[in-house]
C-alpha cells in the first residue's frame, strides 16, 4: 500500500501541495485515490494515519530548513 501512496503524491504534485499547505478538504480526494489504487484494502483510519504523517515528516522539514 505504501507504494500506492507514493505513486498518488508523484503522480499529484499539486494536490499534495495544497495538502501540505493545509488544505483540508484536498484530503478526502487524496484518501479517495489511496482507496481506488489500493481497491479498497486501505481502510479509512490508515489513510488518514498516512496522510497525517506525512505533512507532520514535511512540517519537520521546513521548521529545520528555517531554523538550521
Amino acid at each position: 500500500m505504501q507504494e500506492a501512496i507514493e505513486k498518488i503524491l508523484s503522480d499529484n504534485p499539486k494536490e499534495v501541495e495544497q495538502f501540505l499547505a493545509g488544505k483540508e478538504t484536498i484530503v478526502q480526494w487524496l484518501m479517495g485515490q489511496v482507496a481506488r489504487a489500493t481497491k479498497g484494502k486501505a481502510t479509512r483510519m490508515w489513510r488518514r494515519s498516512c496522510w497525517s504523517r506525512r505533512r507532520e515528516k514535511r512540517n519537520r522539514k521546513i521548521n529545520n530548513a528555517k531554523n538550521p
